[in-house]
């Protein structure tokens, strides 16, 4: 009778652990399973970051380049505005030169015929 007793415990005892191994398997499965999905989650996550890192530096790249562009025609604009005031001066200096010139001729060719300027 005890070893009956004790095969019946013994066979009880291996039912136990399996079916304890059984349960810490299913823990074990449940939270690699989990962590599987949380991985997954934080990868696409960072890949939605990333992506969004990206569109962001290309409209800031694309917002930089529209206002250098802008400035580049301001500064083109003023420098043509300042070459023409530049040929108005250079003009205005030219016909000053050319009437001084004229007018001293004038005033030497009197002086040289006699008469008072």
């Amino acid at each position: 009778v005890l070893l009956s007793r004790i095969a019946h415990l013994e066979a009880a005892s291996a039912a136990a652990a399996r079916q304890h191994e059984s349960q810490v398997r299913e823990l074990v499965d449940k939270h690699e399973a989990e962590i599987k999905g949380k991985e997954e989650r934080f990868a696409d996550l960072a890949a939605k970051r990333a992506n969004e890192h990206r569109v962001s530096l290309k409209r800031q790249k694309d917002a930089y380049g529209e206002l250098l562009t802008k400035r580049n025609e301001e500064h083109r604009r003023e420098v043509r505005g300042l070459k023409d005031q530049l040929e108005g001066v250079e003009e205005r200096q030219r016909v000053f030169l050319e009437s001084y010139v004229e007018a001293s001729l004038d005033a030497l060719a009197r002086v040289r015929d006699g008469d008072e300027l």
